[in-house]
């Protein structure tokens, strides 16, 4: 005889949004999978769960604790819209493969759901409730969910009629196209900026989230959920008054859900920072901050972020490792280490690289001042939970960056037996403009107020004698400052004043040179806050891969036939000069007067010197929270 299932109402809580799905209705919802036509006397509910991490042994890197490492914060019960919930019942079929074949499948669309985010009267509560109901047989019954599905996700589950085929899509590795076109995972300028003006998402993860109506006070967060299949045997003559009884009710199933993302925030203590140490026109006489008499040599400001290398796929339900005690959550490319040669740093971190991890959040609205999210100021910062969550406004920068998860083997000690290295592990990458206190303009000329001065924006060079310069020729002129080793001196060009600075999105040590591993984990919030800025460093990032050939293609990569550094998807590429000034066609080569990148993505994830400051925290959303300062 076909019973009825009702989805009851869904509850999401701090620790594990928990909820009942309940119908308010008999009426029958017409499905897009039926097998059977006929009535139903009994009533059937299901029960949702934001999941929590497995709570068995702590793995190595503690992700699977209910307080995950590291920076830990606190739960918060999330700001989030459910625009639409797939259902995915299963019916037990001997004949079918896994023992289930499926049963009815159906899209409860917002007309049919009912939604609080605190539930009245339970502010760690937030409330679902399905307005229709299901017909199903009798029997054993197994249920899939997917909240805030897409077109996509749809996609990767039609199909699939019996259990074992539906299972292996559900917790099988999803990959995402655009216009029937892998989706990418690196722009240039030119597809950057169309993309920015399209309504493709932009990023990887923007497939699974997206934050609607941002910038109001009305935005919400809509993110895809999954999570395990819920399990029951369907009684009959079980009446919806008994599958609603809140203290034991009958034929109700439970599932549990998390977000299939994870998100990354950054805020500062101020809007601008100042560099200090020895004054540069007193020779002979050394300054430091020890002794108080540092000067202050720049100023770092236009802070903005962007974040990368989150992988460009994920297990579209959370998958256990192979080695569980050790890291308890894999991801498509936990085993992907970059090894590079002594000759190539860079010599397995190639082209393959982009079908691995995304880059496309590097060009995230590229045209605000060096590129991306403005960093909002924080100045009452403190590592606690309601903090952080106030900074999670979902106006534009607040709200973070939504990216897809990233993990490896974990070491606690061991650089070189962790399985973390810069060129596999999610980053957020500070873009700030110097402004020196001193630039030297001619032979004895300073400029001592650059930041007003007409050539604010030019190119600024910094010699290894640790002065600014108008021009790299000035620089290694000995006229200039007096610097009688001045032309053979290393000079590093920060573009129109640019600088960089790079941040694990979860590092496991307080300091940038103890950093060892930075396990990303979805359904966490990132957020970083910056409490100081130490130097001026990177002027170009070698983290993301770097398609060309060398300068002779017939010739392996070396120091000597490096690759052309005019990288097309690298929005801050390596500073280069022309091979053959009189052929344009020719390739680039690095600059020999820069100095060698002190970054490789071979290299584990600390840092040789700290020169920047952070506070990072996590948010079940889990919430983890660092304060750092950038190096």
């Amino acid at each position: 005889m076909k019973k009825h299932l009702l989805l009851a109402a869904m509850l999401l809580t701090a620790t594990a949004s928990v909820g009942t799905f309940s119908a308010c209705s008999n009426e029958e919802i017409k499905p897009t999978t039926e097998h059977n036509n006929v009535g139903g006397t009994t009533s059937m509910s299901i029960q949702f769960a934001l999941q929590l991490p497995k709570q068995n042994r702590a793995a190595d890197d503690k992700q699977n604790t209910q307080n995950p490492e590291f920076n830990y914060a606190g739960k918060w019960i999330g700001n989030d819209l459910i625009e639409s919930v797939d259902v995915y019942i299963f019916k037990a079929d001997a004949g079918a493969a896994g023992g289930y074949s499926l049963e009815k499948s159906e899209t409860l669309d917002a007309t049919k759901i009912s939604f609080e985010q605190p539930k009245a009267g339970d502010t760690n509560v937030a409330f679902i409730r399905p307005k229709k109901g299901f017909k199903v047989d009798p029997g054993q019954k197994r249920v899939f969910v997917v909240v805030n599905p897409t077109a996509e996700t749809k996609a990767l589950l039609t199909g699939a009629t019996d259990f074992t085929a539906f299972e292996t899509k559900y917790n099988g590795v999803m990959t995402f196209t655009n216009a029937g076109a892998a989706a990418p995972t690196v722009y240039t300028d030119a597809t950057a900026a169309t993309a920015a003006t399209g309504t493709d998402p932009f990023t990887v993860a923007d497939h699974l989230a997206k934050v609607k109506n941002q910038g109001t006070t009305d935005a919400k967060d809509v993110i895809v959920m999954t999570g395990a299949y819920g399990e029951i045997n369907v009684l009959d003559n079980v009446n919806e008054a008994a599958t609603l009884n809140t203290s034991s009710p009958q034929n109700r199933a439970s599932v549990t859900v998390q977000r299939a993302v994870a998100r990354v925030l950054v805020t500062t203590d101020k809007d601008s920072y100042e560099v200090k140490g020895d004054d540069p026109t007193t020779d002979g006489v050394v300054e430091t901050e020890a002794d108080g008499n540092a000067v202050v040599l720049a100023t770092i400001s236009n802070l903005t972020y962007v974040a990368a290398q989150g992988e460009s796929s994920l297990y579209f339900n959370q998958q256990d490792s192979d080695n569980p005690t050790n890291y308890q959550y894999k991801t498509p490319n936990s085993t992907y280490i970059p090894t590079g040669t002594a000759d190539d740093p860079a010599a397995n971190y190639g082209v393959a690289q982009y079908a691995m991890y995304d880059y496309t959040g590097l060009w995230r609205k590229h045209d605000n001042k060096f590129g991306g999210y403005d960093v909002p100021t924080n100045a009452a910062y403190n590592a606690t939970l309601n903090n952080v969550v106030s900074q999670v406004q979902n106006a534009d920068g607040l709200h973070g960056e939504f990216f897809l998860p990233n993990t490896h083997a974990f070491h606690d000690t061991d650089r070189g037996q962790s399985g973390y290295r810069k060129g596999n592990t999610a980053y957020v990458l500070i873009r700030g403009k110097i402004n020196p206190k001193f630039v030297w303009t001619g032979p004895n000329q300073i400029e001592r107020n650059w930041e007003t001065s007409a050539h604010k924006d030019d190119d600024l060079f910094l010699g290894d004698d640790g002065k600014f310069y108008a021009s790299a020729a000035l620089a290694k002129d000995p006229t200039t400052s007096g610097n009688a080793a001045a032309a053979a001196m290393k000079v590093k060009k920060f573009v129109k004043g640019k600088v960089l600075y790079f941040v694990w999105v979860n590092p496991d040590k307080t300091s940038a040179t103890e950093w060892i591993n930075s396990p990303a984990i979805r359904n966490n919030i990132y957020h970083i806050q910056i409490s100081g800025i130490a130097n001026y460093v990177y002027n170009w990032n070698p983290l993301i891969p770097n398609p060309n050939d060398p300068i002779d293609p017939t010739q392996p990569v070396s120091p000597e036939n490096p690759r052309d550094p005019r990288n097309p998807n690298n929005p801050d590429p390596q500073p280069s000069v022309p091979t053959d000034p009189t052929d344009p066609t020719k390739p680039n080569k690095p600059d020999p007067d820069e100095p060698p990148t002190p970054i490789t993505p071979d290299q584990p994830l600390s840092l040789k010197e700290a020169w920047m400051s952070v506070d990072v925290t996590i948010l079940p959303w889990q919430v983890h929270t660092l304060k750092v300062i950038l190096q």
